[in-house]
C-alpha cells in the first residue's frame, strides 16, 4: 500500500508539471522558399512584344526573386515569421520590372488574443496590418511522409480566387494549398500566416511557391524574444488593399507617361508570401 501511495504521488507530480513544461515550449525554425515558374501569363496585348529569349530571362529572374530564407520563432501562443535577407526587385531593363507583391514582410501571430499583425514594406513605406487570426478550413488526411527526423501529415485547403485578390486588382483562379505538418511539434504555426493545424507546418506548397523547413531548434539555451512589430502606419486589411491598388495605379500611369506608345513596358507581379 505504501508503494502505491508513493507511485500515485509521483504520477500526480508529473501531471502537475506538464502544463509548465508545455508553457515553456519554444523554438526557432528556418524555412527556404523556392518559386517554380513552369509558365507564366503575360498580358495578351504585350506578349508579342517580348522576344522568346527575354521571356526565358524573365522566368529565370522570377525564380531568383522567389528564393529566400525565413525564420519562425515561436512559443505555445505566439510566433514571429520574418525574412533573414531582404529580397531585391529585378530590373531587367528600363521597361521590364519584376516586383514581389507586398515587399518585405513580417508576420506576428498571437493565438491567445486571436490577432495577427503583418508589417509590410510597400515601396519603401511601412504599414502595420492588424487582423484576426486566419481560420483555414484544412482538410486533414492520413497521408504521411518523412521530413528530416519528423513524420509529417498532409493537409489541404482551397484558396478561393476572391480571397487572393492582388494589388493589380485582379482576381486569380482558385488554387489548392498543401501543408505538411508534424504533431511531434505541437504548435499551431507555420510559414507566413499559415497555421491552425495540430502541429508545426514543415512544408507548404502555395501555387508556384514551395516553402520547406531546413532546420529546427527546440528549446535552445538562448531564447529569442518574440517582439510585436510596432513600426509602420496602422491600417486594416481592407484599407491596405485600397492603398495597394492606388499605388499600383500610380505606377501604371507613370509607366504610360514614360512609354506613351507602349514600347514593351509592363510590370510582372509575383503572387505569394
Amino acid at each position: 500500500m505504501k508503494k502505491l501511495i508513493i507511485t500515485s504521488v509521483a504520477i500526480l507530480a508529473l501531471l502537475l508539471s506538464l502544463p509548465t513544461q508545455a508553457q515553456d515550449f519554444f523554438g526557432t525554425v528556418t524555412y527556404e522558399t523556392k518559386l517554380s515558374m513552369p509558365d507564366f501569363d503575360i498580358p495578351e496585348d504585350q506578349a508579342q512584344k517580348i522576344p522568346e529569349d527575354m521571356q526565358a530571362l524573365i522566368k529565370e529572374q522570377l525564380e531568383a526573386v522567389g528564393q529566400n530564407t525565413y525564420t519562425l520563432n515561436f512559443n505555445k501562443t505566439e510566433s514571429l515569421y520574418e525574412k533573414k535577407e531582404t529580397p531585391k526587385s529585378v530590373d531587367l531593363n528600363s521597361s521590364i520590372i519584376i516586383q514581389t507583391e507586398g515587399g518585405e514582410q513580417v508576420n506576428y501571430t498571437n493565438l491567445k488574443e486571436g490577432i495577427s499583425i503583418a508589417q509590410v514594406d510597400l515601396y519603401d513605406k511601412l504599414f502595420l496590418i492588424t487582423d484576426s487570426v486566419n481560420n483555414y478550413k484544412w482538410k486533414i488526411t492520413q497521408e504521411t511522409k518523412k521530413i528530416g527526423d519528423y513524420t509529417a501529415y498532409k493537409a489541404t485547403y482551397i484558396l478561393k480566387g476572391e480571397e487572393a485578390k492582388t494589388a493589380c486588382n485582379q482576381t486569380p483562379k482558385d488554387r489548392e494549398i498543401t501543408a505538411w505538418y508534424t504533431p511531434q511539434i505541437p504548435v499551431q504555426f507555420g510559414p507566413a500566416n499559415y497555421g491552425g493545424l495540430p502541429g508545426l507546418i514543415l512544408e507548404l506548397n502555395d501555387g508556384a511557391q514551395t516553402i520547406l523547413c531546413s532546420q529546427i531548434v527546440l528549446n535552445p539555451k538562448k531564447r529569442t524574444e518574440i517582439k510585436v512589430p510596432k513600426k509602420g502606419k496602422k491600417v486594416t486589411a481592407k484599407e491596405f488593399e485600397k492603398i495597394s491598388e492606388q499605388k499600383m495605379k500610380e505606377i501604371q500611369e507613370d509607366m504610360k507617361r514614360k512609354y506613351p506608345n507602349g514600347n514593351g513596358s509592363f510590370q510582372i507581379e509575383v503572387i505569394g508570401n
